[in-house]
């Protein structure tokens, strides 16, 4: 809540339109505060400064492990750092309680799963299982991880109540992101439509579709996208209602979506009937 205090107050003084990309409530410590969040932006609107905000519909965040749960002072320097003052008897002790903490703060360590590591053995695998493996705390199995490089890690710390109040909101649109071990790059929409459209209805087919299109060329002020229109962009996605569903997951997290039929972009069909043809006709949209 206060990093979002601190953004709408800089919009307020800035006179500037604030938009929080990927909001959520992140973390046990502050499941349930998406009301409080909501009435703060609803009123700040009220006042006049236009704060918006787009969502992933994931229950998981994705990171490096280490940016995950190890303290801030410990990696400071970088691993060599890191791994000095990890060696320090006095430090260390220090640096496996904080651990400890921000891995409870994160759900435990049964929700922290590797998706990408250096050492492919701990691929798949969650911290608490490596622990095991190793025979040791969840917190000095982070450092056995780190020890063998870097490693991402899918972190199971939203409930499904925040990520529904944040979707209903008029000022809230979908949101992705790409890396490798998290599936919102392959999946964001076709699982935003195929779980709280279709299965959960959570929201309407015309909150999914203005939340991809037009609201959020509006709040980027793109100008002649995100509606069908004459004389805009024909960017324009055709997909079958029954079968449009994500396949992405945190195994492999680079499939294709089902049910997709065309895909036109500046006018130019690029999949047809379910068929990349290999055009390429998307344009660098710069600032007006």
């Amino acid at each position: 809540i206060p990093s979002i205090q601190e953004a709408i107050e800089i919009g307020r003084k800035a006179k500037l339109p604030i938009h929080i990309s990927h909001i959520k409530c992140l973390g046990v410590d502050v499941w349930n505060e998406s009301t409080a969040i909501i009435e703060l932006i609803e009123k700040s609107r009220a006042e006049g400064i236009d704060v918006t905000a787009n969502q992933y519909p994931y229950d998981a965040s994705a990171t490096g492990l280490k940016a995950a749960v190890v303290p801030r002072w410990a990696e400071s320097g970088g691993n060599d750092s890191l791994f000095i003052r990890y060696k320090n008897p006095v430090l260390k002790l220090k640096i496996l309680g904080e651990t400890k903490e921000n891995i409870t703060r994160r759900g435990g360590s049964d929700k922290l799963l590797i998706v990408k590591a250096q050492e492919e053995s701990f691929n798949g695998k969650n911290v608490a299982e490596i622990a095991s493996i190793l025979s040791v705390s969840a917190e000095e199995a982070v450092f056995k991880i780190l020890e063998k490089g870097f490693a991402r890690v899918a972190s199971f710390n939203m409930n499904e109540k925040d990520i529904q109040n944040f979707m209903k909101q008029s000022w809230v649109v979908t949101g992705s992101d790409g890396n490798e071990g998290h599936p919102r790059k392959y999946g964001s929409f076709p699982k935003k439509y195929n779980k709280y459209v279709t299965n959960d209805h959570i929201i309407s087919v015309a909150k999914f579709i203005n939340g991809s299109t037009s609201e959020t060329a509006a709040i980027f002020k793109i100008p002649k996208r995100g509606k069908i229109k004459e004389g805009y962009f024909a960017d324009i996605i055709i997909f079958d209602p029954n079968t449009f569903r994500d396949k992405a997951d945190y195994i492999d997290a680079f499939q294709y979506a089902e049910g997709l039929k065309y895909s036109i972009i500046n006018g130019v069909t690029v999949v047809d009937n379910g068929i990349y043809n290999t055009f390429r006709p998307g344009k660098v949209l710069k600032k007006q």
